[in-house]
């Protein structure tokens, strides 16, 4: 092509244009409302799990943790043997029982959020440009969500440390 002959575009304007209030779906607000709602309780419980198994070891982080065990000769007791404890490491402990602790914290607040902004629209009534608390949560979101896998990974892989070496010292198989 001729370069004289080349005509110039005017520059592409993009612009968000707000639907109205009524043509705005609840589903998406339902959805992101219940996701915080499974985070809650799935954060409790995983808190409370990992902060009770370790009261019953006198505080001490079972994850990754290495022990030896004896039966009594009734066989209805299991003494630890002090030589052979190998306890995990305390902020891996930490980390995984506190960050569902945060996740519980954090959905809470964005769900108080989600809530005040209404589903959205032009002709919303709570807050002004709702849309806004979008890009800021799915990052967020996101961010939680991989932090969160680390934590599922560190519990799954220290309880499976922790059964293994049970096990072998108990002389049970699968």
């Amino acid at each position: 092509m001729d370069p004289s002959k080349r005509t110039l575009k005017p520059p592409i304007k993009i612009s968000i244009l707000e639907k109205p209030s009524e043509d705005v779906s609840y589903c998406w607000k339902a959805c992101q409302l219940f996701s915080y709602v499974i985070v809650v309780i799935s954060g409790i419980a995983t808190s409370m799990a990992i902060g009770n198994i370790q009261r019953m070891f006198h505080d001490e982080c079972v994850l990754y943790s290495n022990l030896t065990v004896t039966k009594v000769v009734n066989g209805s007791e299991i003494h630890l043997l002090p030589a052979d404890q190998h306890w995990g490491s305390r902020d891996k402990c930490n980390y995984c029982q506190f960050l569902p602790v945060a996740s519980v914290i954090c959905a809470g607040i964005w769900g108080t959020l989600f809530v005040m902004c209404g589903r959205g629209g032009n002709s919303s009534r709570n807050l002004p440009q709702p849309w806004r608390i979008v890009p800021p949560a799915i990052v967020f979101n996101f961010v939680f969500v991989v932090l969160s896998c680390v934590s599922v990974v560190l519990t799954f892989e220290g309880f499976s440390v922790f059964c293994s070496s049970l096990e072998s010292s108990l002389n049970i198989s699968r």
